[in-house]
């Protein structure tokens, strides 16, 4: 619940913006993830230097395809400026429902195991996994507790270019990574990794079935409830004043997050997720002026379109203030 600053930033020559060309202010770290803001993925790296990163990954077997492979790596890696194999992207989630530990798939079956490196440690791996557990099913998909079916934590990407859309889910039995594009490399405007990666991610996880044992998430580790408060600067944190105080937090107007204004979102009759940021609670949604029905406390909301072409959505918050996202649906 660290609240870092999601605005225009300088670091050096170097000028990082966010994939739908917007800023939301101040957002908590897990928001920052969820959204996949990139200001704040870069000011933590930032703190943590490039190289050090890199080495940490090495370390572990990963290597990185970098743009100039004789030179030192930038900031630019918090945001894909390098290259990975989908098979060594898969081996580092793993790692998230292993406690931090990364160790060498394994591609033939019975092969011996290899050693494990810890990267990260348990309280950091529960953090991540707790906050993409509560990630919303891409579109078009329910939730995951109502198509009876394995609740993935997950996350999904984008490359510059629109060259590579990919998602990767797990749970503690499977790991699932997926990767759409061409493999020329060309790019695919308007394909994302949420959009066109994690309907795929979801249709496998539904075919693997239920997992073995289902039980609840797994408890925070000893230590899990100070994480959150320390390590990072504070230039980058102000840490929350206690549920209290940070149910009452206003961080400005509201903002929609999805579908980002000036989008074309790949509609086919289904329901549309809408996500907002910021404001004051509870917060109304209209398309094209008209009122949407309220979502129950802490469930994501949908909308029904009447149909392809241009909509105009509108959150509005208990202040009065609103925003706006001009979206067009396409087959």
């Amino acid at each position: 619940e660290t609240i870092l600053d999601d605005q225009p930033r300088h670091f050096g020559d170097y000028s990082p913006g966010d994939f739908d060309g917007r800023f939301l202010g101040e957002v908590t770290a897990r928001e920052a993830l969820q959204y996949s803001l990139n200001v704040p993925a870069v000011a933590v790296l930032d703190r943590l230097r490039p190289a050090r990163f890199v080495s940490a990954l090495a370390a572990a077997g990963i290597r990185l395809k970098l743009p100039q492979p004789t030179g030192e790596p930038g900031l630019a890696v918090a945001l894909g400026g390098d290259g990975i194999s989908l098979f060594d992207l898969a081996t580092l989630y793993v790692a998230l429902s292993h406690d931090g530990a990364v160790a060498p798939l394994q591609t033939v079956p019975g092969a011996p195991e290899g050693r494990a490196t810890t990267i990260f440690g348990p309280v950091a791996a529960w953090y991540v996994n707790d906050i993409l557990a509560g990630e919303p099913p891409p579109p078009g998909m329910l939730p995951a507790d109502l198509r009876r079916t394995r609740k993935l934590a997950f996350k999904t990407g984008t490359s510059y270019g629109y060259r590579d859309a990919w998602a990767v889910g797990y749970d503690a039995e499977v790991t699932i990574a997926v990767w759409a594009g061409r493999p020329d490399g060309t790019p695919l405007p308007g394909i994302t990794g949420r959009t066109t990666a994690a309907p795929v991610l979801f249709k496998i996880a539904d075919l693997l079935g239920l997992p073995a044992s289902p039980g609840d998430a797994k408890p925070p580790p000893p230590g899990a409830l100070l994480v959150a408060r320390r390590n990072l600067p504070a230039s980058l944190q102000r840490l929350d004043p206690g549920p209290a105080e940070h149910a009452g937090r206003d961080t400005g107007g509201p903002k929609i997050v999805y579908p980002p204004d000036g989008s074309i979102v790949e509609w086919h009759g289904e329901a549309v997720p809408l996500e907002a940021a910021g404001g004051s609670a509870p917060l109304r949604w209209l398309a094209d002026g008209k009122p949407l029905p309220q979502a129950p406390p802490r469930r994501e909301l949908f909308w029904d379109p009447d149909g392809v072409g241009f909509a105009r959505l509108t959150v509005i918050d208990a202040a009065g203030r609103s925003a706006h996202a001009t979206v067009r649906l396409e087959p």
